[in-house]
């Protein structure tokens, strides 16, 4: 019975991987839908899986109250690890919640990209084309960047940016400038927005002090942060990703594990073999107090 029922769910999440994600907004996120559920029904094998499992509830349930508590959300997104898991728990809760006439009523979903660095051309191609597979609606605004931090794209960067925008039907806007200064820009364009999604983790700079509900500091441009990643743990992050065979950027199976800046990020040495290869960054252990080794102080 274990092995027919183990067999089914993976069934099941194969089948998600082949159906198309080019046709409504509606049908993306049914996808998203089927890949969380085939997800939370996998057999508890592992302490893993079983956390993992309880992290997508509590996911889902942040969503769910903001949902109810705040109008005209957007999210930020930039092709990582954690927007992705993010992303998808997201649309699977709007497919939960909202009747099919509400979600055909949506062309794209809002999402926002502000980075100072510039990416690998790999991550960006991947965020574009993931933006058209989950229905997000891509403007990119290729301004100057301020204080000096222009950086190359990798390709790998690029290429996932273009094909995650595409695969999720993104509207997704870019802004090259800080973080700061780029929400600003952001939010003078798009008054009606109140609250932004972010898919920042305890263990990121920063972030160990977070509520899942928090408002921008003082000097920040006014809007209401949410986190319903907050609490993931790296492993749990890609327990998800693999598990639910959600598409992520190719660098991560070269060795990268945090995503930058070219000039920024380099592959994890934890990862490095004998033979001078890299393992991926599903493989990286004590990954809360690792994954940030691939990643370097930009030069001034």
């Amino acid at each position: 019975m274990y092995f027919w029922t183990l067999w089914l769910v993976v069934l099941s999440i194969w089948y998600c991987s082949m159906s198309s994600n080019t046709g409504s907004f509606a049908s993306r996120c049914e996808d998203s839908f089927e890949r969380v559920r085939a997800f939370l029904e996998l057999p508890e094998t592992t302490e893993l899986v079983v956390r993992t499992q309880r992290r997508v509830a509590e996911s889902m349930g942040i969503f769910d109250e903001m949902l109810d508590q705040l109008d005209e959300v957007s999210l930020s997104y930039n092709g990582g690890k954690d927007c992705l898991v993010m992303l998808v728990i997201y649309m699977a809760l709007l497919y939960k919640k909202l009747s099919r006439e509400e979600l055909d009523s949506i062309d794209r979903l809002n999402t926002v990209l502000v980075n100072y660095e510039h990416y690998f051309p790999e991550l960006t191609a991947f965020i574009e084309s993931s933006s058209q597979t989950y229905g997000l609606n891509l403007e990119q605004y290729n301004d100057t960047m301020k204080h000096g931090f222009q950086r190359y794209h990798f390709p790998e960067l690029t290429a996932f940016i273009e094909s995650s925008s595409q695969t999720y039907g993104l509207n997704l806007e870019q802004y090259n400038d800080t973080m700061k200064h780029g929400f600003q820009r952001y939010l003078e364009q798009h008054g009606n927005v109140k609250a932004i999604v972010v898919g920042t983790r305890r263990t990121d700079p920063y972030g160990s002090s977070l509520a899942p509900f928090q408002p921008t500091d003082s000097g920040w441009p006014s809007f209401m942060r949410v986190h319903p990643v907050l609490n993931w743990q790296y492993d749990e992050i890609w327990c998800f990703l693999r598990l639910a065979n959600v598409p992520y950027c190719s660098l991560y199976d070269m060795g990268y594990t945090s995503l930058g800046g070219v000039d920024t990020t380099v592959k994890n040495p934890w990862l490095k073999t004998d033979g001078g290869e890299y393992r991926p960054a599903y493989e990286l252990a004590n990954g809360d107090e690792r994954e940030r080794d691939g990643r370097l102080q930009p030069s001034q």
